[in-house]
């Protein structure tokens, strides 16, 4: 940012209790502007056009050379024009025995491609791992965080009673700490629960790349029906 520590300041402000709304389902072509998708399938067409040129060794090189020049006296040049002269001829070279060489050689590029097709695989099936863990632990911590909150709200109200007895001289005062001790213990959890919910939320927007903008869905949507080498993601909240 340019600036020193001392010149940062953050306003305080309340904990966000709710993610953003993740749509029903979530196109997978989405997976495509992950880094290691795109990388993993850069590295399998590079492959692919590996065993192109491995193969072409089996094909004969062939080499064009030309000539062109002046045939005829330069000194009497300024008496009678000189005659122009060209040539054109091609050369094949093909080695008629290289001990397989060509063959493994193409073999080995096919070999590599395989790998890379796998790793590719891995790669793409690692992020729809990721997107469907973290979908899950967004919908199991939201369904936690209802409970919590009842269980908070429950704890308040009990807390209440309890301070209420205890000025009308029904009740000890570690009652009320107890009752406050429970509330507490219930807030904190109810806390830890929404702040695992928001990493949750955060880890499913950097597992799809960049989140579900609506401007990226319909075009994103398009290009998985068409082209898209990921295999389809459907997915729910």
């Amino acid at each position: 940012m340019g600036r020193p520590p001392a010149g940062l300041s953050i306003p305080h402000g309340s904990l966000a209790t709710r993610v953003p709304s993740v749509p029903v389902g979530l196109p997978s072509s989405l997976l495509e502007r992950r880094p290691d998708v795109a990388a993993a399938e850069e590295t399998m067409r590079e492959a692919n056009a590996e065993i192109g040129v491995a193969f072409a060794g089996y094909f004969p090189a062939v080499s064009l050379n030309g000539l062109i020049g002046y045939s005829g006296n330069p000194f009497n040049a300024a008496f009678g024009p000189t005659n122009p002269v060209w040539s054109f001829g091609a050369s094949i070279a093909q080695p008629l025995f290289n001990g397989g060489l060509t063959t493994a050689q193409v073999e080995a590029a096919r070999q590599t491609y395989q790998a890379d097709v796998a790793t590719y695989r891995e790669t793409v099936l690692t992020a729809i791992q990721q997107v469907e863990d973290a979908l899950s632990g967004i919908r199991i911590l939201t369904r936690e965080a209802k409970v919590q909150a009842d269980d908070v709200r429950i704890s308040r109200q009990a807390t209440q009673i309890v301070l209420n007895e205890y000025q009308a001289g029904t009740q000890a005062f570690t009652a009320v700490v107890t009752a406050e001790a429970q509330q507490l213990g219930a807030e904190e959890s109810l806390l830890s629960t929404q702040g695992q919910l928001q990493t949750d939320a955060v880890t499913l927007i950097v597992a799809l790349g960049g989140g579900w903008s609506q401007s990226k869905l319909p075009d994103a949507a398009a290009d998985s029906a068409t082209s898209s080498p990921v295999p389809p993601l459907l997915v729910g909240n």
